[in-house]
């Protein structure tokens, strides 16, 4: 899952921040030793910022 946001401050410029959610499972299976099987999940939230310039157009 990803939430964006993005903030224009002028034609040319803008700031734009995210979240990420992660939320991967594992699951091993040992077929010569079961007692080294497993399964687990795993959980990581997380943010990002970046600016964004872009050229002016010209036609």
């Amino acid at each position: 899952m990803f939430a964006e946001d993005r903030l224009k401050l002028w034609d040319q410029l803008a700031i734009i921040s995210g979240v990420p959610l992660d939320q991967p499972s594992i699951e091993r299976a040992d077929f010569r030793d079961a007692t080294k099987s497993f399964e687990t999940s795993l959980s990581s939230l997380s943010w990002r910022a970046r600016t964004l310039l872009s050229e002016e157009q010209r036609s």
